[in-house]
């Protein structure tokens, strides 16, 4: 038997909403055409973690991978501390290299398995996990498209030093679609499983929710359409081969959309325009760079003195409005906005101007966020193929991991027993050495020590 388990991270119901919407919009669908995830919707599972009613990513993927609630912040431990086994690893990539038998691998995140010495690297070791693999290792874009689907494991692509890009400012001809490494993936699991025991494909879509933590309409948008893309391709792999289950879910909702923000005295009207989502051309983040860019060159003409200052001062205003116009589609920007991008630069961060950037869209169509955080809602559960009916209803988050547990005729306690009978936690606090990106892309889950 087969097993997909797919995690939309951050997609809450108002989101498939939002998404759905965006879809009919830029397809010219009628309101009645649905999405590939609402073919398969079966139920919704709850998501609050040992500790609160609203989990963080570590808990979230605790419950689902090891079949039991922890604390946030919590990874493989119950609320005790005492660790088990995970049968997917979602945010720990190179104790899945070390620990775990991985096969292939496709993703972002190049600078955390290079030493620290290559200028690429964001780690603060000398450890080199490629070279310590015996992965068939893959980098970009045409070796991807060149890689034979026979023969080949076990393959690992990294595709980007950072994160992979979101779906609105990826570079086709840099980086695959997740989709196309879906499709790729499912294509080499298929053709080298010669004994037919199946497999095992986790498949994230982990930019939906860092476009909702920045509360970046767009970018979160023209993710959840690119899952989309991506269910498509594996149901079709669920119908030609029906030895297969494959399973949705979010690990929690993230951002608190609200499809309808109209905060006036007089009664409001029932409205949210995708169309205004729909003009933009970048990332919020991507849009703030470049903007970052033309500041600078107005501090440079601060510092020498240019006599032109004031013209210079005109010229900024004039730039920043084309690129507001060109990447935004925005044509009404106001004075106040235009003052807070450009005479506030001294007073605010990178994420600030993009949270900004994020909001002067999400006002103008109508809609808006509660937090840049997690919310503690329920999310949709989809489910297809083989045993998918075992996923109906309103699950608890770790019936999902149990329910997988025992199709894949596992037994996690009693492997915990067996990994676990001689291990003891440290009394004193470990000094680990945690790599840590170098790079402008905006991070949500970074792990101070």
């Amino acid at each position: 038997m087969n097993v997909i388990f797919m995690v939309s991270d951050g997609f809450g119901p108002a989101s498939e909403t939002f998404g759905r919407t965006y879809y009919q919009y830029v397809n010219k669908y009628p309101s009645n055409h649905i999405t590939p995830l609402d073919k398969i919707l079966v139920g919704q599972s709850r998501t609050r973690s040992n500790s609160s009613l609203i989990t963080d990513s570590a808990a979230g993927a605790t419950a689902y991978s090891c079949g039991h609630k922890t604390y946030n912040y919590g990874i493989a431990v119950t609320p005790d501390k005492i660790h088990v086994p995970l049968f997917w690893k979602e945010h720990t990539i190179k104790e899945c290299l070390q620990e775990l038998q991985v096969d292939l691998l496709f993703g972002g995140g190049l600078c955390h398995f290079i030493p620290s010495y290559e200028s690429k690297s964001c780690r603060k070791d000398d450890i080199n996990l490629i070279d310590d693999s015996e992965f068939l290792f893959i980098n970009d874009r045409v070796s991807f498209d060149n890689l034979n689907n026979t023969g080949v494991l076990p393959v690992m692509g990294l595709f980007a030093s950072d994160h992979m890009s979101f779906e609105i400012d990826r570079d086709p001809k840099k980086e695959p679609a997740l989709w196309e490494m879906a499709d790729k993936a499912l294509k080499i699991l298929s053709y080298s499983d010669k004994k037919r025991k199946g497999f095992f494909l986790l498949i994230e879509g982990s930019r939906i929710d860092m476009a909702a933590h920045g509360n970046d309409p767009a970018a979160h948008a023209n993710d959840i359409l690119a899952y989309y893309k991506t269910v498509e391709v594996v149901q079709k792999f669920v119908d030609e081969n029906p030895n297969t289950l494959v399973v949705s879910v979010s690990d929690h909702e993230t951002g608190g959309l609200a499809l309808g923000y109209q905060p006036t005295k007089v009664y409001p009207k029932y409205i949210w325009y995708p169309e205004v989502v729909a003009r933009v051309k970048k990332s919020s983040n991507k849009i703030a760079l470049e903007i970052e860019e033309v500041l600078k060159s107005r501090v440079k003409s601060k510092e020498s003195n240019d006599e032109d200052d004031n013209d210079n001062t005109d010229i900024i205003y004039d730039l920043i409005e084309d690129i507001i116009l060109d990447k935004m589609g925005i044509d009404d920007v106001t004075d106040e906005e235009l003052n807070y991008i450009i005479e506030s630069e001294a007073g605010r961060t990178i994420i600030d101007l993009s949270n900004y950037l994020a909001k002067m869209v999400s006002n103008r169509a109508k809609i808006a966020w509660t937090t840049h955080g997690h919310s503690g809602v329920d999310v949709n559960l989809y489910a297809y193929g083989k045993h998918s009916r075992l996923f109906r209803g309103n699950k608890e988050n770790t019936d999902i991991g149990r329910t997988i547990e025992k199709l894949l005729g596992l037994n996690l306690s009693e492997l915990t027993d067996r990994l676990f009978s001689d291990f003891k936690f440290s009394n004193t606090n470990i000094n680990t050495r945690i790599s840590k990106p170098k790079f402008n892309e905006i991070h949500y889950h970074d792990i101070k020590n």
